[in-house]
């Protein structure tokens, strides 16, 4: 990484928040004079909080957001200084002026007088390392259910009552029908949508700009979601939010 930069000469490195694997890579550049830079990504940067005064420069949504992150309560947080924080807005949410809700239904073939409910799927491979993800929650074999719950009998109740990926999607897929909406289920090519996960259309995340999610987000009525940093797009574009928890 290093050689690299120095090779290229490069002057500024941008990183999507601060993290702790950044400080080594911070510390490598820094004797050739590079500048280090940070974005703020949604929520993300919160786990992190502890160390945005390392960075050159830090540039957050806006003074609200800075606050949050220094008063969110984490252990290994010191008083911060905030000598290189900055402000930037949220330049994601430009794109929305270039699109239109209107072609966007043409082009998914949602017919103009229904309401979407927009479905983002689960992401169990992304959580596969985790034991409720990936043996309670998304597994469908109830033997290794139970093996799951032999090592973590808090999760019984959770087999027993049907408390599984597959049953919230069911109850989604139903308040569909109850209201005649269309079921627009948006998925990650890095994490495949189960097979039991069908909507009235299946789309996945192919386009940085316009960002798809914003475009689904331009002709939906609702969002389900679990636990997805789309909640800081839902806000902005005033589509409520549902994080399932």
């Amino acid at each position: 990484f290093a050689t690299t930069v120095r090779e290229m000469k490069i002057d500024i490195v941008i990183s999507i928040n601060f993290y702790h694997w950044h400080i080594r890579f911070q510390e490598l550049v820094k004797p050739f004079g590079v500048k280090w830079v940070s974005i703020q990504y949604a929520l993300d940067m919160l786990p992190a909080s502890h160390l945005i005064d390392i960075p050159d420069r830090y540039f957050f949504f806006s003074e609200v957001w800075y606050e949050l992150t220094r008063t969110f309560d984490h252990p290994k947080k010191t008083q911060l200084i905030g000598d290189g924080v900055r402000f930037c807005g949220f330049p994601e949410l430009d794109q929305i002026t270039v699109i239109d809700p209107a072609q966007v239904r043409l082009e998914l073939g949602i017919p103009e007088d229904k309401p979407v409910v927009l479905y983002l799927s689960f992401q169990y491979l992304m959580q596969e390392k985790q034991l409720y993800s990936r043996y309670i929650f998304t597994e469908n074999n109830p033997v290794m259910k139970l093996l799951a719950c032999m090592r973590y009998p808090k999760y019984f109740n959770h087999v027993i009552h049907g408390y599984n990926n597959e049953n919230v999607f069911k109850a989604i897929k139903k308040f569909c029908e109850r209201n005649d909406a269309y079921l627009l289920i948006n998925g990650r090519q890095k994490s495949p949508i189960p097979p039991y996960i069908k909507g009235d259309k299946t789309v996945t995340d192919v386009s940085f700009y316009p960002a798809d999610i914003l475009k689904y987000l331009s002709v939906a009525d609702v969002c389900f979601n679990y636990w997805s940093n789309v909640v800081t797009e839902c806000i902005p574009m005033n589509v409520p939010n549902i994080c399932i928890s």
